[in-house]
């Protein structure tokens, strides 16, 4: 890939918590389903019939024919009807109304979805992309890749066998980055600014690329810039623009974002990631991870780690010691489900649900630096060292 799909494809990985959360559905005759909004990417994927998808507030109905994907990134609210001028209704309701119902009108054949991502605002990246990406698997111009894919998925749907449900996973990971890829290579000129702009940029592309592929490298501004192929200025000047803040800046949220991926997943010492992430003190480090994500490293791993668990409980727990709530306010409600229709539970995050395909980029991969690392201050130097293997702390 290059390096604008790589950060694409690594963020989507990395801040991720488990695999999709999805349900097949089969529908006849008219029906109409309305989805809330949820802080989960949602998608749908449509087998067989022809739909609409209306955002809340809109009146542009959006027509989705046989194999088009679409993706909902920041999760708005929706409408999916059989026809543009159909009344919705819940979809439970929806589904409970269809359940034996005989073949009435044309039938529908959906798969609807989301995945969960380990903070409700997700990384930037993910929020500047569109209300709504819309791909088609079918037809003219469609890409060859997508309806590849699209029809290995099928047939793991139409005929499942053993381990299907973790290949179907695996498959709408894949069909939602190429649908994303799809809309990024298109290269829109509404988006022309922000995030979408800092990967058609390409000096900002390279130098995003460089971080993401070397989250532990000793980066200055002076590499940084030397790999882009500019001056220090002009990274940095365009770095901010396109981004928001600066290349080492973003670099140290990076790592954070993969200190959390690595607390979700390996049961790796805290001691150990602050080496890794570029903290020689794990006090130094304990406090930035706080700082970033309002709960300590073991409130998260253990709330990240619960059955039906996310981050963002943790978060609301240490919200309501701070207000004084009774201890037993610590067992939280699970969150509300919102989608898929299955109303399955979300998978318990850890190698059994995330694969090796689906980790995206793993903390240990951070290049251990030649010589001994600098001693760190409260917080880690732009140079500060990432990826110490445990083995060099002996002595």
């Amino acid at each position: 890939m290059s390096p604008p799909l790589d950060v694409l494809a690594g963020v989507f990985a990395t801040t991720r918590v488990g695999g999709a959360i999805f349900g097949a559905v089969e529908l006849s005759g008219e029906w109409g389903m309305t989805f809330d909004r949820q802080d989960k990417a949602g998608f749908h994927l449509v087998r067989r019939g022809r739909c609409w998808l209306r955002l809340s507030g809109s009146h542009r109905p959006v027509e989705l024919a046989e194999g088009d994907v679409v993706v909902l990134p920041r999760g708005w609210r929706h409408v999916l009807p059989s026809g543009a001028r159909t009344p919705p209704r819940p979809y439970r309701e929806t589904l409970a109304q269809q359940a034996g119902r005989g073949g009435n009108g044309p039938a529908a054949s959906l798969v609807c979805g989301a995945f969960a991502f380990d903070t409700p605002e997700p990384h930037p990246l993910l929020s500047a992309l569109p209300q709504v990406v819309h791909a088609h698997s079918r037809g003219a111009g469609a890409p060859a890749s997508l309806t590849a894919v699209m029809g290995v998925l099928e047939q793991e749907l139409s005929r499942p066998a053993a381990g299907s449900d973790v290949v179907v996973r695996r498959l709408l990971d894949v069909v939602l980055l190429y649908a994303i890829r799809g809309w990024v290579e298109a290269g829109s000129s509404e988006e022309a600014t922000g995030w979408m702009g800092a990967l058609r940029d390409g000096p900002t592309a390279r130098a995003l690329g460089a971080l993401h592929a070397e989250p532990g490298r000793r980066w200055t501004l002076e590499g940084l810039a030397r790999r882009s192929g500019v001056s220090r200025a002009t990274l940095a000047r365009s770095f901010r623009a396109r981004v928001g803040e600066a290349p080492l800046a973003y670099l140290r949220r990076w790592r954070m974002t993969l200190a959390a991926q690595a607390l979700r997943q390996r049961d790796v010492a805290v001691a150990e990631l602050a080496l890794q992430a570029g903290y020689e003190s794990e006090a130094a480090f304990h406090r930035a991870f706080t700082r970033a994500r309002g709960v300590t490293p073991a409130e998260y791993r253990k709330a990240a780690r619960q059955p039906t668990g996310t981050p963002g409980q943790a978060r609301r727990l240490r919200a309501g010691r701070a207000t004084g709530r009774a201890a037993s306010s610590r067992a939280a409600s699970p969150p509300r489900s919102g989608w898929p229709p299955s109303g399955r539970p979300p998978p318990r995050p850890g190698p059994a649900v995330e694969g090796a395909g689906a980790r995206g980029p793993a903390l240990p991969s951070f290049p251990a630096p030649a010589g001994r690392p600098r001693p760190a201050s409260r917080e880690p130097s732009s140079t500060a060292a990432g990826g110490l293997r445990a083995g060099r702390r002996a002595g």
